[in-house]
């Protein structure tokens, strides 16, 4: 391999395996890569990707990643789920990353990886996917956040955990700060995890060009997520999201916010909570993600309440207080599709409510569309009731029956 770069011209060289065994054959590719590594030219390696390769080869190859390499700029390495977790040693890229513009670590634990991301600061996409605190490589969240502080280009940034294990010890939690780092760059970004990890990392900094968001809280949230509300806020593009989709499923409750205009740069605001296995706490950890004037809820103009039928229990959801609260967040909605199970649960927020008090919720609605739900079914009458009370009150409201899905 070394004397074929000798032979051709100086080129960059990009390193890419998808797959390497622990045989002959995967013990001479990682040879070959490894002879590179080790050469004259590494300074011309600019993209190395090592996905499934056996971690005895990966180790080896990653002795041979100890010093820099100032030409690379696109590092990817993964092991994938239940793959042995190799050890990648601290002097890794001799500690430094100034050059990267890409760096995915997927099932990579780095014991250097805080000082290398304080020194990554011309990455552009940064993701991380389960650096879990059973790894040596497990990042603080202040760490996490000091990394972030240095990089100023960074547009793109997703950190995935795969368990709850990201919950940071309370006792080594930090207030926030009194001022933060901006990342003016930061357009798109996606978490996966705890949200106590997640709280403790935006405490730190703000992206005010955010424009997507993808956040999912695993389990319960047992708190308020205040630095989520702030984070938000802060991000003008997100502010101006008109139309939300909510959706209860089996284990978890998603909500979308989006612009009922459509546009090439798509502007989202996804939260769920949940997604592994059913918890009663679904609604309130639903209305504590959602709890605060500074989500942009004021812009709301449509909301659609969505359930899955096949796996969706009305049963599960029975509390009318917590139901009446979810609604109340929703202050200037004018239209509204409902599903069948959802209207037996507005229903039961609304039962026994006065008509004055019935007419506080939702106070700017105009519609209400109404999805699988008979026409001349005793929920029909359910939405008669609550249209006469608005109408009675002087807000009166619109129902109509939608054939198709919405």
């Amino acid at each position: 391999m070394t004397k074929m770069l000798d032979d051709w011209p100086r080129l960059p060289i990009m390193i890419a395996v998808d797959y390497l065994k622990l045989n002959d054959d995967g013990i001479s590719q990682a040879g070959n890569i490894i002879a590179v590594l080790d050469s004259e030219h590494h300074d011309r390696v600019c993209e190395i990707k090592l996905f499934n390769v056996a971690h005895p080869l990966l180790e080896k190859i990653a002795v041979a990643m100890k010093k820099p390499f100032p030409g690379l700029t696109h590092l990817s390495i993964g092991t994938g789920v239940g793959a042995r977790v190799p050890v990648i040693p601290d002097s890794f890229l001799g500690g430094s990353a100034q050059h990267l513009r890409s760096l995915l670590l997927d099932h990579i634990p780095i014991p250097a990886l805080p000082k290398l991301l304080s020194s990554a600061n011309n990455l552009v996409t940064l993701e991380i996917s389960d650096t879990s605190q059973s790894y040596s490589g497990y990042l603080s969240p202040e760490a996490m956040a000091t990394g972030l502080a240095a990089m100023a280009r960074l547009e793109k940034f997703e950190l995935t955990f795969l368990s709850t294990r990201s919950r940071p010890d309370p006792e080594s939690r930090r207030p926030p700060p009194s001022t933060r780092s901006i990342l003016p760059a930061l357009t798109q970004l996606e978490y996966q995890g705890g949200h106590e990890y997640f709280e403790d990392v935006i405490a730190w900094v703000e992206a005010p060009f955010l424009r997507k968001a993808r956040i999912i809280f695993f389990g319960g949230v047992d708190s308020d997520v205040p630095q989520l509300h702030r984070f938000i806020s802060c991000a003008e593009e997100l502010r101006k999201l008109d139309y939300a989709t909510v959706e209860f499923w089996k284990f978890a409750a998603i909500i979308t916010l989006t612009l009922q205009t459509t546009s090439i740069n798509h502007t989202e605001l996804m939260l769920q909570v949940g997604g592994r296995q059913w918890t009663d706490e679904l609604v309130p950890s639903m209305i504590r993600v959602c709890r605060s004037s500074l989500l942009p809820f004021s812009s709301l103009d449509r909301l659609d309440v969505k359930d899955d039928s096949y796996y969706f229990s009305l049963e599960a959801l029975t509390d009318s207080a917590e139901w009446l609260e979810f609604l109340e967040l929703f202050i200037s909605v004018k239209t509204l599709y409902l599903s069948e199970v959802i209207v037996k649960c507005l229903e039961r927020a609304l039962y026994g409510l006065s008509p004055e008090r019935v007419a506080e919720v939702l106070p700017t609605l105009e519609n209400v569309f109404l999805w699988r739900v008979e026409p001349s079914g005793p929920l029909q009458r359910v939405i008669g009731r609550f249209a006469t009370a608005r109408e009675l009150s002087g807000n009166p409201v619109a129902v109509h029956n939608l054939v198709d899905d919405y």
